[in-house]
């Protein structure tokens, strides 16, 4: 796939472009060069430990709050 810097291209290009994508090419838009997601489930995993962590973070700072009156 050429390579395609979406800056270069007027608003109506872009709208065009975009629109005549197949999903193969949405994919490796999303990743790069590669054609698989790892890099996006990657991502994805590292932001539900973060939600996960911050659960934590708050569920344990209710508790303190509990017990401290």
């Amino acid at each position: 796939m050429a390579r395609i810097k979406i800056s270069d291209l007027s608003s109506i290009d872009a709208d065009n472009l975009l629109n005549e994508l197949s999903h193969i090419q949405t994919m490796s838009i999303l990743g790069g060069t590669s054609k698989d997601f790892s890099q996006l489930v990657y991502f994805g995993i590292k932001s539900m430990e973060f939600i996960l962590l911050a659960y934590a973070i708050d569920t344990l700072a209710n508790l303190g709050k509990s017990l401290h009156g």
